[in-house]
């Protein structure tokens, strides 16, 4: 009888014992987890993510990296009212998920706290307000997308081939955290996110369109052509012509019609709910333009050169090429107005009003 209840004794230990275990361990991973997002959702737009991903809208709130503030991270209404500051560091290539933000950092933040990146170079996950800053990856990219619950991204590394080139390669890491999957060698471009698929052009076979599936695994070839900074809406991709002196083409999924939209060298464009912003390369007359996806309605916006032509619901941002500042925008639709971002400048400075 007293070793029955021994064993009892025992197993209740035991099991007491364990189940202090679980809920520990249970506790110290809460704070680990986040809520899934849907498989389909998408974290910004190829044409924000090409150039350099400044700027993200999600839920009517614009994320983006405040040039007068060393690219530090912070949020505004589409209309730039309530600029707030939530992350220091230089922050590119910015995705927006349910709840969490997901960015690249080229440096680490200046400012202590809680709310502050203080880690180094690489792939970092925070709240929508800034705080619970986690590093997810210390890789070295330039490019990165959300798609569902991975981040896919390009990554560099050391080519112990060819010491004087770094090697590069499509990967993908959990939002959650955990091991880099390598997807695809050859030195890809990251590109565009359509129907849950990943298209991306590889410098290695003459930009050919490739797609890879997430939830196969699968890689193959969407078309035959070549195509640079590719951006796919409504089944038709836009992308530039590298063997027609860099026209601006457009290209159907659906039955492989290609239509020319803009007859002149583009350097680089972006695409937002049926009209383009693009940089010419006339050297004649450079000049920033704009036009509707059927090749109507060309209009300057500005002339010289620029780059970083990031879109929002409201306005389009861009910058002279080779210089950071100032920030100019111009409403993306109505009427051309070119400005500077006055309001990034205010709140870089502390300046709560207009002087």
């Amino acid at each position: 009888m007293k070793e029955k209840k021994s064993v009892i004794i025992i197993t209740s230990v035991a099991v007491g014992f364990i189940a202090i275990l679980v809920l520990v361990n249970f506790l110290l991973n809460r704070g680990k987890q986040i809520p899934e997002n849907d498989p389909w959702l998408t974290g910004t737009t190829a044409g924000n993510q090409y150039h350099g991903g400044l700027f993200c809208e999600l839920d009517g709130t614009v994320y983006f990296s405040n040039a007068y503030d060393s690219g530090s991270l912070y949020s505004m209404q589409p209309g730039q009212t309530e600029l707030q500051k939530l992350n220091g560091g230089e922050i590119l290539y910015i995705n927006a998920g349910s709840e969490y933000l997901y960015y690249y950092s080229r440096s680490s933040g200046g400012e202590a706290g809680l709310g502050y990146v203080r880690g180094g170079r690489g792939i970092y996950r925070c709240a929508l307000n800034g705080k619970k800053t986690t590093s997810l990856s210390n890789a070295t990219c330039d490019g990165l997308l959300l798609l569902g619950n991975s981040l896919y991204y390009t990554n560099f590394s050391e080519n112990s081939d060819s010491p004087d080139s770094a090697l590069v390669t499509l990967a993908s890491i959990p939002t959650n955290g955990g091991e880099a999957l390598l997807l695809a060698d050859g030195h890809p471009q990251l590109g565009t996110i359509s129907n849950g698929i990943l298209y991306y052009s590889s410098m290695e076979s003459n930009y050919t369109l490739c797609t890879y599936n997430p939830s196969t695994g699968g890689l193959d070839i969407a078309a035959g052509q070549s195509m640079y900074q590719p951006i796919i809406q409504n089944d038709v991709v836009y992308y530039l012509d590298i063997h027609d002196d860099y026209h601006l083409k457009a290209y159907s999924l659906y039955d492989g019609n290609i239509w020319t939209i803009v007859s002149e060298r583009v350097d680089c464009f972006n695409v937002m709910n049926g009209i383009i912003y693009y940089q010419n390369c006339d050297p004649d007359f450079y000049a920033l333009k704009r036009i509707y996806i059927d090749g109507t309605g060309e209009e300057i916006v500005t002339d010289g050169v620029y780059h970083n032509i990031n879109m929002t619901s409201e306005y389009v941002y861009f910058t002279e090429f080779n210089n950071d500042l100032p920030v100019y925008q111009t409403p993306t639709f109505g009427a051309v107005n070119v400005t500077t971002f006055d309001a990034a400048f205010r709140a870089a400075a502390g300046i709560t009003t207009e002087e």
